[in-house]
């Protein structure tokens, strides 16, 4: 009897022994489970304080970025409007290219060139300088390529037509605008389009340079205008040029008033 009763009681004790380890280990596992999700949690909430971070970097940087370009804009604005020439009789020599550029003389010295040829060979201005000189990066040839840089100064050659059609306020719809390499080859293209039978007369006075002469009287008949020790035209007409003039009226019933 008494040995039944010792060994249920430790049956008993065993049990218990196994449940309580049991609850143990299970107590463990929810304890590590519950480390895990834990250390998860603090992962996800690392990751997302991360892209947050990142996120806050980006729109820091893009943001900077943004008011960099701006203040560059309005730095490029500022110096454009500083830089914007306001010519004058005062200021103009401070803009032509060269006006002071030494030369060396017949002597040997060297001196800045006092340049009585305007009229023929007029200096450049230096924002003129400047602007080609920004072009000339984008150059190609003109109405006869398809490269990027030949579309792009095609465009821009004839944006200047335009603009000087508008300067002289000219409807481009009815006027056109060519270009010639100088004065005196543009006055020789303009005769040749204007005169088309020598027959013609074309009125000019004694003062012109002979590339606003030579053209006409290549081409057709020239009146000439007397002109004073003032360079005013004078309310006459030479003999020659008389004779001429009557000699064209009898030909061809040309008729003169002066």
């Amino acid at each position: 009897m008494k040995e039944t009763r010792k060994r249920r009681f430790l049956y008993l004790l065993m049990a218990v022994c196994l449940l309580a380890a049991a609850m143990f280990s299970y107590g463990k596992v929810d304890a590590l489970a519950e480390a895990a999700e834990v250390e998860e949690t603090d992962a996800e909430v690392e990751e997302t304080d991360a892209e947050a971070e990142e996120t806050d970097a980006a729109e820091t940087e893009a943001n900077e970025i943004d008011t960099e370009e701006a203040e560059t804009k309005e730095a490029d604005v500022s110096e454009e409007e500083a830089e914007e020439p306001v010519y004058t009789i005062d200021n103009i020599r401070d803009f032509v290219v060269g006006l002071d550029a030494p030369v060396e003389l017949a002597d040997g010295t060297i001196r800045p060139m006092i340049n009585f040829d305007n009229a023929a060979t007029t200096p450049a201005l230096q924002p003129v300088m400047d602007e080609v000189d920004e072009k000339l990066v984008m150059y190609g040839s003109i109405g006869r390529g398809y490269s990027q840089k030949s579309n792009y100064s095609t465009d821009l050659y004839n944006e200047t037509r335009k603009k000087v059609l508008d300067f002289v306020g000219a409807d481009e719809k009815i006027y056109t605008c060519f270009y010639s390499n100088n004065t005196t080859d543009g006055l020789n293209k303009l005769a040749s389009a204007l005169i088309e039978t020598g027959d013609e007369v074309v009125l000019c006075t004694r003062m012109e340079h002979h590339a606003n002469d030579l053209p006409w009287r290549e081409r057709c008949n020239v009146i000439y205008e007397e002109v004073d020790e003032f360079l005013r035209i004078l309310d006459e007409i030479l003999p020659d040029a008389r004779a001429e003039q009557e000699k064209m009226n009898e030909k061809d019933e040309f008729s003169w008033k002066y």
